[in-house]
């Protein structure tokens, strides 16, 4: 009978301990972790309750780090720029540096593109940029262009590249950002890969304009021979594609078109204009691209043997006639007369024309229209005036209206306008221009110390190189009865 009851308890206790094991082997884990967290919360429980010690503090570095991330975490472009007018420059750049991120070689650029160009401006230190929008003129004289500066292939300039990229890449027209990067090009040497950036940008973009820039970097030192044999490999493998895969892809096309202007063919050029004007009937690019025909002609002819202006000036009215947006062959114009002062009137006779005829929507061309009528002040005023209206957020096109207006005694209305732009202008050149003709109008009105206030301020910005505003400094303190004062700025003026 005990044997019977033995071997049962047996039985029944190894059937306990398999269903134990099964048990444990299924939830052991999660009761051995629920065992040491409830430890470790009841030592800590037990820690706060017995002593009166204060936790100890680490040091993660200076907080004013961590308040600033958070207080710039939101902040846009804009506000990074009133915090660099407020002085905040540290946190200026906290924000740009967080709206322009470096992408990695294989990802596309993302952030803010003023913010990227801003980070490439401070990489470059201030140095010029613009250079390549000015005319070439002194091929004239069988020099080759060159930049006032130089710069090495280094970390920092990379760097710049890349943000200058970055920028281009998010807004194609942002152009400022395309002029530092083909002078940064420029100023390491680097001419045919400053072109063929031009060329990606127009590819990219659709904009044949560029070309003018294109025509413009072939003025400066390079290796021509290279130039020339890249550019008709691209040339021959790009026709092909144009027949095939490319036939639908615009920027391809300008840019095609562009590289056999480069190469001086002007034929196969004027070709593929005839191709797109056909296949991209909606696009009203065919002017546009003959415009840059006109203008690479003008350009090349300042290298011909003996040189003819007139060959120059036709041909950059031709190109302002097909595209008179392009400011830039406004500015050609205007240094071409400023060297050749007896082709103005022939200038004038041809721009004239073309305003009459109703291409009066570029207020850059009325400007210089008013300028070459400086001997009839009054039709002077009258186009500086409506170039105004036509952009009156260009502080170049008031300070010319108001110029004009002071020759003409007409200066009341250009002067409101001045004072209410000083209120919001922040950038020193716009705040100088204005400065210096508020102070000249004051003059005018013989208000001597509202005269004063505004050339000081303007000379504080020129940081006193400016000795014509030293005479009217000189002028104004005279009048005031300050005549030891206007003696010094009169000594400064003739330094």
């Amino acid at each position: 009978m005990l044997g019977d009851l033995g071997a049962a308890y047996a039985a029944a206790m190894s059937k306990l301990l398999r269903k134990c094991k099964k048990w444990l082997s299924f939830h052991g884990r999660t009761v051995g972790i629920t065992v040491v967290v409830m430890g470790a919360l009841g030592a800590g429980v037990y820690y706060a309750i017995t002593t009166d010690k204060a936790p100890e503090q680490i040091d993660f570095g200076d907080a004013s780090i961590s308040d600033w991330a958070q207080e710039v975490s939101d902040l846009s472009f804009e506000d990074g720029l009133r915090l660099i007018a407020e002085g905040e420059e540290a946190k200026a750049r906290a924000v740009m540096n967080r709206l322009a991120p470096l992408p990695q070689a294989s990802t596309e650029a993302i952030g803010n593109p003023k913010a990227h160009l801003w980070r490439a401006q401070e990489l470059l230190s201030g140095k010029e940029s613009g250079s390549i929008l000015r005319f070439p003129l002194s091929l004239i004289d069988g020099e080759k262009l060159s930049l006032s500066y130089t710069v090495g292939v280094t970390e920092v300039t990379d760097r710049c590249a890349r943000h200058l990229k970055a920028a281009i890449e998010l807004d194609p027209s942002l152009d400022e950002a395309i002029l530092i990067l083909v002078d940064l090009r420029l100023a390491q040497g680097k001419r045919n890969l400053a072109i063929e950036s031009l060329f990606e940008i127009v590819e990219a973009s659709e904009r044949p304009e560029i070309g003018v820039l294109i025509a413009h970097c072939g003025g400066y030192d390079g290796d021509d021979l290279k130039l020339e044999e890249e550019q008709w490999q691209i040339l021959t493998v790009g026709g092909r594609a144009i027949q095939q895969s490319k036939r639908g892809n615009l920027g391809f096309r300008v840019a095609h078109v562009l590289r056999a202007l480069v190469l001086g063919q002007e034929e196969l050029a004027n070709s593929g204009i005839a191709t797109i004007e056909r296949d991209f009937p909606g696009k009203e690019i065919g002017k546009k691209l003959q415009a840059q025909v006109a203008y690479f002609r003008a350009v090349r002819s300042l290298n011909e043997r003996p040189y003819q202006v007139e060959s120059t000036i036709d041909n950059l009215v031709l190109a302002l006639r097909s595209d008179p947006s392009l400011n830039i062959v406004v500015e050609a114009l205007e240094a071409t007369t400023q060297r050749y002062p007896e082709q103005k009137e022939r200038v004038r006779k041809e721009i004239q024309t073309q305003v009459k005829e109703g291409d009066d929507s570029n207020g850059v061309l009325l400007v210089y229209l008013s300028d070459l009528y400086s001997d009839q002040p009054g039709e002077a005023y009258r186009l500086a005036k409506q170039a105004w209206e036509k952009g009156p957020e260009e502080v170049a096109f008031l300070v010319n209206w108001g110029q004009c207006g002071l020759r003409v005694g007409q200066y009341e209305e250009a002067l409101e306008e001045v004072s209410e732009r000083l209120g919001t202008a922040i950038e020193r050149g716009e705040r100088f221009e204005l400065l210096v003709l508020q102070g000249e109008i004051f003059l005018k009105q013989e208000e001597w110390e509202m005269a004063v206030e505004s050339l000081e301020q303007a000379l504080a910005l020129g940081e006193g190189r400016y000795p014509e505003l030293h005479q009217k400094l000189a002028q104004a303190y005279e009048k005031m009865g300050k005549v030891i004062i206007a003696e010094e700025h009169r000594v400064l003026a003739g330094k």
